[in-house]
């Protein structure tokens, strides 16, 4: 698959979308400098203060009118990592949500992103407490 990742934000983000593009590569898919020949772009949000989290909603409505026909948009870092219900609103060509501590998950999220239909979030890890999920997390079901 063709890659292309736009990162935006601070230099961890840049130093986090390198690490991501490069287990990308390992796993067999081709880095792409230019969205538009990109099969599946993933934009590496800012959510740290209100001009970057504007940024990342501009640069991912942007993109979802302009991503290939058929291919697939994500959105990763810490934005979808705060906001991910916000995003799928004000968004919904996402096809997919990855927070910001599983970028080095993205093969596997990829793998299963092109195997299922529809969206695929893979929020925050399972360090919160049962009855407080992370930021951004999807909210566990209710006891039964």
């Amino acid at each position: 698959m063709r890659i292309a990742i736009v990162s935006l934000g601070c230099p961890k983000n840049a130093v986090d979308a390198e690490k991501m593009g490069a287990l990308l590569r390992r796993a067999g898919h081709r880095l792409v400098d230019d969205p538009s020949r990109a099969d599946c772009v993933i934009v590496n949000t800012c959510g740290f203060i209100q001009p970057a989290r504007e940024e990342s909603l501009a640069t991912l409505r942007e993109l979802a009118a302009s991503v290939r026909r058929g291919g697939l948009l994500v959105a990763a870092g810490c934005l979808s990592q705060l906001e991910g219900e916000r995003l799928l609103q004000e968004v919904p060509e996402l096809d997919g949500l990855l927070g910001t501590l599983r970028w080095h998950e993205a093969p596997q999220f990829l793998e299963a992103l092109r195997k299922q239909k529809g969206l695929v979030w893979l929020g925050a890890p399972e360090v919160w407490a049962e009855d407080e999920p992370g930021p951004g997390a999807p909210k566990a079901p209710a006891p039964t």
